[in-house]
């Protein structure tokens, strides 16, 4: 289940990330996934960054 909800969340962050860089003024939200993307990618694995990420829309 655990593993489900990170392999959601970092899909949905993923995709908003692009959503985010076609909207003309996104630049700052982009950056912002991004930032959490990258944490992830890392290897971060908290709860706070699993927060992050499906706080991400």
């Amino acid at each position: 289940m655990e593993e489900e909800r990170w392999s959601t969340a970092i899909d949905n962050a993923r995709f908003m990330l692009e959503e985010y860089k076609k909207i003309p003024y996104g630049a700052f939200g982009a950056m912002n996934i991004a930032n959490v993307i990258a944490r992830y990618d890392r290897g971060e694995r908290t709860e706070d960054l699993l927060e992050e990420l499906e706080a991400i829309q």
